[in-house]
């Protein structure tokens, strides 16, 4: 079995908390934000699941909920989602109850066709050169590698700002 089915049947026995921190995590994960996602679950899980899934993604990724959302959103957008987390979440202490309900579920892995075409290819390209190196932070003396999803040259919005690194940061050394 694979594929949505696997994927469905996985979120049906994953907890409420888990699994809401782990969306939280791929709506702002890997290129852009899924602006929707985010949206949807802050908004509809405010006073049901957002403080256990905002304590759940503090401790699987070491850092806030309301810290990623700050670095990866910008303008009113984030003033609103910033304002419900803090309204929603106390993320410093865990949430009545959280981790005696229940304990982190069984992830069994599903095989993908398409992941097994990635570790398949060939890591250089036809002509026999290898890949071009990813371009480096333009904040100079970072030694990180740029986020070339936000397409602004830096490591993190953070760095271009001059404010040290963010939550969504690559810490990829180049």
């Amino acid at each position: 079995m694979g594929g949505n089915v696997a994927k469905a049947l996985i979120a049906l026995v994953t907890p409420l908390h888990i699994y809401f921190s782990r969306r939280l995590f791929e709506s702002m994960d890997g290129v852009g934000t899924n602006d929707e996602m985010l949206i949807r679950i802050c908004c509809s899980q405010k006073e049901r699941h957002l403080h256990a899934a905002a304590f759940r993604f503090l401790q699987d990724t070491k850092h806030t909920l309301k810290a990623y959302v700050d670095d990866e959103c910008s303008g009113n957008y984030r003033s609103l989602l910033v304002a419900v987390i803090e309204t929603f979440c106390e993320t410093e202490q865990a949430p009545e109850g959280f981790g005696l309900v229940c304990a982190d579920p069984v992830v069994v892995p599903v095989e993908n066709s398409e992941e097994k075409k990635e570790e398949s290819a060939p890591e250089t390209p036809a002509g026999g050169e290898p890949a071009p190196a990813a371009p480096k932070c333009a904040l100079q003396g970072c030694n990180l590698a740029a986020n070339e999803r936000q397409g602004h040259g830096f490591c993190c919005r953070k760095c271009k700002n001059g404010k040290g690194h963010g939550a969504a940061c690559t810490q990829k050394p180049v």
